[in-house]
């Protein structure tokens, strides 16, 4: 489904692709968004599940969801692939607001 929205092959996706600097990276940004996160956690003294998955909800639709709509519609981006990413990117929150207030 997301390749078909991406109009790209498997072929063309593995095209120059570098496994190790793309996870690599990826990692990277989700340990800074979610290192980010708990800090606001701490800030605001979120001690709860449910309030860290309050916090994180907003702080995704805040920050991620809408600078990556917009971003989305100046690209031209597929609503379903902008879905896509969107949701990907909701779970990252929610997963780790769940680990960090566990933590």
């Amino acid at each position: 489904m997301w390749m078909g929205y991406m109009g790209k092959t498997e072929e063309q996706l593995k095209e120059g692709f570098n496994p190790a600097k793309t996870y690599g990276l990826a990692f990277l940004e989700h340990y800074i968004a979610l290192a980010v996160l708990a800090n606001l956690f701490v800030y605001l003294h979120i001690e709860t599940i449910g309030g860290a998955l309050h916090t994180a909800f907003w702080t995704w639709l805040g920050f991620t969801l809408a600078t990556n709509f917009i971003t989305g519609l100046f690209e031209d981006k597929k609503f379903g692939l902008l879905l896509i990413d969107e949701v990907y990117h909701f779970v990252v929150f929610l997963v780790g607001a769940i680990i960090i207030s566990i933590w």
